[in-house]
């Protein structure tokens, strides 16, 4: 939850700095969404939400990754030194 707000506070100051009659938020977690309309409610702009659903996931060297747990993965990996720069990059 305290992320949620972090990220409400984050996306009000945005909507704050910009000088828009209305904005687009585009989000598509259970954390992001609710922040930004908490922002849009405390800053009274008009808004329109995008919802494009679920992140699909894709492969990698015939693995299936997704999301940030991979990345978690892979950076572990690649700290502990069971993989290289190129391979990290690749």
């Amino acid at each position: 939850m305290y992320l949620r707000n972090l990220m409400s506070i984050d996306t009000e100051e945005m909507i704050r700095a910009q000088p828009m009659d209305a904005v687009v938020l585009i989000g598509g977690c259970e954390q992001d969404v609710p922040a930004q309309l908490m922002a849009r409610l405390r800053q009274g702009c008009r808004a329109c939400s995008s919802l494009p659903g679920s992140m699909l996931t894709g492969s990698h060297r015939g693995e299936r990754v997704g999301a940030c747990t991979d990345c978690r993965r892979y950076w572990g990996r690649y700290r502990a030194e069971r993989s290289t720069r190129t391979r990290f990059h690749a």
